[in-house]
């Protein structure tokens, strides 16, 4: 294989594209500052589940937290793997 007999062809097809494609770009106007985003419906559903989420986090049950911290630290903290995959599949999107 002769790669070396190639690479300045390849260097000025490249630098032929690189120089031809800024020509033809024109300056940013400010037509491109007032564009707008639109989510989809479930990125609208999405994001207000969020915002519930962040708003009820003093709904935290502090005892329960330290409970299972505590499980956790000590090394006794189990989890049922059968009800965890049974969640699980009884997840609807």
């Amino acid at each position: 294989m002769f790669i070396n007999n190639h690479i300045q062809s390849l260097a000025s097809v490249y630098g032929a594209q690189a120089v031809g494609g800024t020509k033809g770009r024109k300056p940013v106007t400010k037509s491109a500052e007032s564009s707008s985003v639109q989510l989809s419906t479930q990125a609208q559903d999405f994001s207000a589940i969020l915002q519930k989420i962040r708003s009820k986090k003093d709904d935290v049950r502090m005892d329960r937290v330290e409970e299972l911290e505590s499980q956790i630290s000590a090394g006794t903290y189990k989890i049922d793997e059968k009800a965890v995959a049974a969640s699980m599949l009884n997840m609807r999107y």
